[in-house]
């Protein structure tokens, strides 16, 4: 029988080497792979900046990120963290993509650097803009999209869902979803609406939810980003990926 002396040493052993064994989240520099700049960007928008890579366990967890820029230099340095946890995690390749808000810049070319590190730059050309409205179109209030494909034809449709918001005079329609394969593997959707004002109007009773399909006109092909425009002025970025 363990003497209760003893197991007092014990206990008390234990509670000394817990900080040393379990240190507690830790954050550090975040592991980026590659960095998507969507074309489309002018002096008038909230730039963002996507970072791409892949955790080698479940125990990071994306952090924080921040934006500094060089007006004259014409840099931007982007540092982004990542939160290292202890314990038992699972063993296993977590894509992660974690987007920085830029904020509004000057128009012309940049340079971004991220975490410091030569080896993950990009180039970034910010456009003049062309009205002094929040953007060029009014775009739907997107709340999801995603690329679907057939499995036997092996074609594409962008799916588009959101809801409609209630406007006093007219409602707000979908007339044309524009999309752009840029550089970088990357898609840019523009969902461009009306406010219209016919009897479609008078169906609707407050918010309305919409679903659509837009075929895609060309498959896409490997691995990218989707960056969708949104009504509030942010945007939808996700990874895609099709052999």
């Amino acid at each position: 029988m363990q003497s209760p002396a003893l197991t007092s040493l014990s206990i008390a052993a234990a509670i000394t080497l817990a900080p040393a064994l379990f240190a507690g989240p830790r954050e550090v520099p975040l592991s980026v792979e590659k960095v998507y700049i969507p074309q489309g960007f002018d002096d008038n928008d909230n730039v963002e900046i996507a970072l791409k890579g892949t955790f080698k366990s479940s125990c990071f967890k994306i952090g924080r990120n921040a934006a500094k820029v060089d007006h004259e230099a014409r840099e931007i340095a982007i540092s982004a963290t990542a939160i290292e946890y202890d314990g038992v995690c699972a063993d296993a390749l977590v894509p992660f993509l974690d987007v920085v808000k830029v904020g509004v810049l000057k128009d012309g070319p940049y340079k971004v650097l991220v975490n410091q590190n030569n080896q993950v730059s990009a180039k970034v050309e910010i456009a003049r803009r062309t009205t002094e409205a929040p953007d060029d179109y009014l775009y739907a209030p997107v709340a999801s999209a995603e690329i679907k494909q057939d499995r036997g034809t092996k074609r594409q449709a962008l799916h588009l869902e959101g809801q409609y918001p209630f406007l006093f005079v007219g409602c707000m329609k979908i007339r044309e979803v524009r999309v752009v394969k840029g550089p970088s593997e990357i898609l840019v959707v523009q969902p461009i609406t009306d406010i219209i004002d016919t009897a479609e109007c008078e169906d609707r009773q407050g918010n309305q939810d919409y679903e659509l399909n837009v075929p895609m006109e060309q498959a896409f092909q490997g691995d990218g980003l989707l960056h969708v425009r949104v009504l509030n002025g942010a945007s939808l970025n996700k990874l895609i990926s099709f052999p």
